[in-house]
């Protein structure tokens, strides 16, 4: 199978997903208990999903010119442990795809890579956290 994805869709997706997490933001503080009952998992990823809603440019791009305005719009509106994990995935996503004809293989084979990257950048990886949401979604 080689389905081709198109840019205005993925940020289509990119910017429903990050709506959603705004609008669940007080949810996601109150489930915020592991692996410190901080609270706060739902303000940082929020920060990092305006981030990337304020920052991508809605101008015909590419799918690797648009991962990398997510890339550095999330970066950029990262916060706190869970903001930074899925920043830097965001960034993983965005170094493994691989220029060429922009399909749906190659986007997903960059989000798995992307879990491994985000995993080895902590010293100390939990099961329970955004990991987990990573490696399940």
């Amino acid at each position: 199978m080689n389905t081709k994805i198109e840019s205005y869709r993925l940020l289509q997706s990119i910017v429903a997903g990050a709506e959603r997490v705004i609008s669940s933001k007080q949810e996601l503080n109150k489930i915020n208990i592991f692996p410190v009952a901080d609270g706060d998992t739902g303000s940082n990823l929020s920060s990092l999903m305006q981030s990337i809603i304020d920052s991508i440019s809605t101008d015909n791009m590419s799918i690797k010119q648009l991962l990398n305005q997510i890339s550095d719009a999330a970066l950029i509106g990262a916060r706190g442990n869970s903001g930074v994990i899925f920043a830097q995935y965001l960034n993983a996503v965005s170094e493994n795809y691989q220029v060429g004809e922009e399909n749906l293989e190659r986007l997903i084979e960059s989000f798995g890579k992307a879990v491994s990257s985000a995993y080895s950048a902590l010293l100390e990886p939990k099961e329970g956290t955004i990991l987990s949401v990573m490696r399940t979604w």
